[in-house]
């Protein structure tokens, strides 16, 4: 399991997204939630290991936070024995804050946390104890409000189009992170807007808490 701890958050500049280092681009799941949030309660947390096991090498999810072992100030236990694999997962409400205000930060607040469960997918690749990732398209999910918002699907199934999507995309390293990320978003509009009943997916508030934007 892998915390932003030992890493420094960046934004890559033309260098970072141009090098030919060993280090391959990956796509990661950032995904922002906290134990007393219905959907981390509900959904989240009983498929921590679930989520993390199903992406394999294409999809990388960080649950910002959380860490499966106890380890300085993750000392809050948040699941225990998923699936009977005996493994504890433990929060760190000192480590959420600081990498929710970092991403924040280093966006110029044009990514916010919404203060429920928000799922940010980026292009990243790790060098040198730094963490790049390439904002130019972005999608953040507002998980919360979406689930809230569209009483067609619940949030479980919400985060199985996600991963499904997810899993279809071609092997990120080497392909313009533009346009794996183009068809990402367009693969999971068609597939939450196929959920929705006739006229309801013409309406833009379907999809108000699903953006792909520009983070820098």
């Amino acid at each position: 399991m892998i915390t932003f701890d030992d890493y420094s958050l960046r934004i890559a500049d033309y260098e970072a997204k141009h090098a030919k280092w060993t280090n391959m681009w990956r796509l990661g799941v950032v995904l922002f939630t906290r134990p007393e949030e219905k959907i981390c309660k509900e959904v989240i947390a009983p498929s921590l290991n679930y989520l993390h096991e199903l992406t394999g090498e294409k999809v990388h999810f960080y649950f910002v936070g959380f860490c499966d072992r106890e380890l300085g100030s993750y000392s809050q236990k948040s699941a225990g024995n998923l699936f009977g694999d005996e493994k504890d997962w433990y929060f760190s409400p000192r480590h959420f804050s600081y990498v929710q205000e970092k991403f924040e930060q280093i966006t110029n607040d044009n990514w916010q946390y919404s203060g429920g469960t928000d799922m940010l997918v980026v292009p990243y690749r790790i060098r040198k104890g730094n963490f790049y990732i390439d904002a130019e398209k972005a999608i953040d999910i507002k998980l919360s409000k979406l689930a809230q918002q569209n009483e067609n699907y619940t949030p479980e199934e919400i985060v199985q189009i996600i991963v499904r999507q997810l899993k279809k995309g071609k092997d990120i390293d080497g392909v313009s992170n533009s346009r794996v990320m183009d068809g990402i978003k367009e693969g999971l509009k068609k597939s939450f807007l196929s959920l929705l009943p006739d006229g309801l997916s013409n309406t833009y508030s379907v999809l108000e808490p699903f953006a792909v934007r520009d983070l820098t």
